[in-house]
């Protein structure tokens, strides 16, 4: 269930988001489904990304699987554009559950359990071609 709440994080104003289950920024950014991101810190405990996309910046953090912190975000576009982007209102570990269930491939429970933490980003339909495009021509 998500869970938001309004802070401060430092000196930063900041939207804390919880019960996303295992979500990972890390792997979901960085899997190779999306490109238009610069990670600005990675101390091992906590990381911080500043991610475009459309015509939208959002600088985004993690400490913990599962919590989510926005920084400098109105509501209207934490609403219309990164609650959607980020897909946070999907419980992956109920689709996770579903595909086990449902499967007698070993392969296919293996492949469930390593993507676990990986939350598939809604992109506009073109970053979403180029992202492709790159992660398939990346040697």
């Amino acid at each position: 269930m998500l869970k938001e709440k309004n802070g401060f994080l430092g000196e930063r104003e900041a939207k804390f988001v919880s019960g996303l289950g295992k979500y990972s920024l890390k792997d979901t950014l960085e899997c190779g489904q999306c490109f238009r991101y610069e990670k600005v810190r990675d101390d091992g405990e906590y990381i911080e990304y500043v991610i475009l996309t459309g015509d939208t910046l959002i600088d985004v953090a993690q400490r913990e699987k599962g919590e989510l912190i926005f920084f400098n975000t109105s509501e209207e576009t934490f609403k219309n554009v990164t609650v959607p982007f980020f897909t946070l209102t999907t419980d992956y570990e109920v689709i996770k559950e579903d595909i086990v269930k449902r499967t007698d491939s070993e392969w296919l429970k293996a492949a469930a359990e390593a993507g676990e933490g990986i939350a598939i980003l809604k992109q506009e339909p073109f970053e979403a071609l180029i992202s492709f495009l790159i992660s398939q021509n990346n040697n």
